[in-house]
């Protein structure tokens, strides 16, 4: 009885462990900040977001052709799950380049295997969360989210209304760094 307790204990210290490795108790805050501006490189996605890695990776083998080193990889998420069927979610996924990096892509945006969007600086509520593999960007969703909409919501956010067109300059920006993902929600 007392190895299986002893067990269960070790057990539960390396899961506890590695739950705070990937930041599941580092602290989130949201604030408002000035950002940008941004040059994404992109392809569409319409459906499930965990479906965006593939879109990801399409991205990340075009510009790995051209031996180009985006600055992060990002993905804009235009609609929020729980009020939005998975088959309609919309998502651009791709990486954030330096405007000199520009014209090395434009051949593949001029034959549309690529779009661009440049994002003009502008205010956003922003989080960050550490980043140390894709269970990190998991425990965030449980994390950061809801302090982003807690924010919302302090500070009067319209709530949201899907629309079919125009919805571009209402999202949510995921950026991808080594290290730490930051989040930044759009605002009114």
């Amino acid at each position: 009885m007392t190895k299986i307790l002893i067990g269960l204990a070790i057990i539960l210290f390396l899961l506890t462990s590695y739950y705070i490795y990937l930041g599941g108790f580092a602290l989130v805050k949201v604030e408002k900040q000035i950002k940008g501006p941004y040059y994404l490189v992109y392809q569409e996605m319409k459906g499930p977001y965990r479906n965006s890695g593939k879109v990801f990776e399409a991205v990340k083998s075009l510009l790995s052709e051209k031996k180009i080193t985006p600055r992060a990889w990002a993905g804009l998420y235009f609609d929020p799950p729980a009020h939005v069927e998975e088959s309609k979610l919309r998502t651009h996924a791709g990486a954030l380049l330096e405007e000199k990096q520009l014209p090395e892509v434009q051949d593949l945006i001029s034959s549309g295997k690529l779009k661009l969007r440049t994002i003009r600086s502008r205010e956003y509520a922003v989080s960050e969360f550490p980043f140390k593999n894709q269970l990190s960007i998991l425990i965030a969703l449980f994390r950061v989210y809801p302090k982003l909409n807690e924010y919302g919501l302090q500070y009067s956010f319209p709530p949201f209304v899907y629309k079919e067109e125009n919805f571009e300059n209402e999202y949510i920006m995921e950026i991808y760094y080594p290290d730490h993902v930051e989040y930044l929600m759009t605002t009114p």
